[in-house]
């Protein structure tokens, strides 16, 4: 009987604890989640005597890895391209795309852990798409403004009518300049203050949230229009496409211009300075885009001591215990319960949808609730039990 009591205590502190953590979900983001590779290929053979594709190929292996994204050649020849399948479904899809390419290219695959792992942008291998590729002002700006505290920066890609966006880009302006004062920063008690949140990084902790507008003419934009577009099919080209962007470079959502509102913006602005509930960025809405970033050296002083591992993920529910108890399938036991990933975080045909993914969470939060709920009242029975037979002696 004490031993099931002890179980029960222990399994009611693990779940209680998985619950606490008072760090804001941007700031988490921050500190804590790695962005996830791209992959590029490059499809046909480059001319050895064409310094135009030398650049761009050395412009690519020099962020090999380094950055945001890693290199692949794709060596077999046109004919044996579709047979030869691997266990990467990225390559596969390449595979066969490089047979309809007329020139040597790159194909651009989103992130393995994305919805549009088998996605690709194709871009020209010449030195002008692989600069754009790797970095555009854009990027520089947003990267600038996080790495300053800033909450999160909404970007708006700009439509065919440069009039409209400048009232609505002032329309997203004005709104997001009013909300720092109405958001609550995560769980906190009245007495704690920002300094309260944990955080091992020198960069304030603050609520700021800032826009930048990229002109739809703006050619050094070109590329990362091309695949931040993608994310959002449903816009068309001609529209303006607004996102908003926290920690080392992740896309919440994406919103068009008839979503621009107080009321959905103070929503997700709430959602990303809420308490962090899901520490796997997997389980979080977005996804993570291209960002030539040393986030690391950046967000953290070198000189302080490196900050602890990350924790383990939250107990998301009954379920996932027992798999994390009893092992996988192939009987490793404790092996890591393999946790489905949300319900495609770029929706149908690929939108992202916010509203989705925050009612998956919201969900998941409810589990973590009723389970913790439970595993109470099985205690409070132990007692009731042990103190009743304690009582019978």
């Amino acid at each position: 009987m004490k031993n099931s009591i002890l179980l029960f205590s222990i399994l009611f502190i693990v779940c209680f604890d998985s619950q606490a953590c008072s760090t804001p979900v941007f700031r988490y983001a921050l500190e804590n989640w790695q962005p996830s590779l791209y992959t590029a290929f490059i499809a046909g053979a480059a001319d050895p005597g064409n310094a135009d594709q030398k650049a761009a190929l050395e412009r690519l292996a020099e962020a090999d890895k380094k950055y945001f994204i890693r290199l692949k050649e794709l060596k077999a020849t046109n004919a044996e391209l579709p047979d030869k399948t691997t266990d990467d479904p990225a390559e596969n899809a390449a595979r066969k795309l490089a047979l309809s390419c007329q020139k040597p290219s790159i194909l651009l695959y989103y992130p393995e852990d994305s919805p549009l792992a088998e996605e690709c942008v194709s871009l020209d291998l010449t030195r002008n798409d692989a600069v754009k590729l790797l970095d555009s002002p854009a990027r520089e700006k947003v990267a600038a403004e996080l790495l300053s505290g800033v909450s999160a920066v909404f970007v708006m890609l700009g439509s065919d009518k440069p009039e409209d966006d400048l009232a609505l880009f002032s329309k997203l302006e004005k709104i997001l300049a009013s909300l720092p004062s109405e958001i609550q920063l995560s769980d906190m008690a009245p007495h704690e203050t920002v300094k309260d949140i944990p955080s091992y990084s020198p960069i304030p902790i603050k609520i700021a949230f800032s826009a930048i507008l990229v002109p739809r003419s703006d050619e050094r934009e070109s590329v990362f229009s091309k695949i931040v577009r993608k994310l959002s099919p449903d816009t068309p080209e001609t529209e303006s496409l607004i996102f908003p962007v926290i920690g080392r470079g992740r896309l919440i959502a994406t919103l068009r211009a008839k979503d621009i509102s107080k009321e959905t913006l103070s929503e997700i602005c709430q959602f990303m300075a809420g308490p962090c509930s899901c520490l796997v960025k997997a389980q979080n809405p977005g996804i993570d885009l291209p960002f030539s970033v040393d986030w690391d050296s950046l967000v953290f002083d070198p000189k302080a001591p490196a900050p602890p591992p990350l924790p383990p993920p939250p107990l998301a529910g009954i379920d996932e215990f027992v798999a994390n108890s009893s092992g996988d399938k192939s009987g490793n036991p404790g092996a890591e319960a393999k946790t489905p990933p949300p319900s495609s975080p770029a929706g149908a045909g690929g939108q992202i949808r916010f509203e989705e993914e925050k009612s998956e969470i919201e969900a998941n939060e409810l589990i973590n609730i009723i389970a913790i709920a439970a595993i109470g009242l099985l205690m409070a029975i132990a007692a009731f039990i042990l103190v009743l037979g304690r009582g019978r002696k």
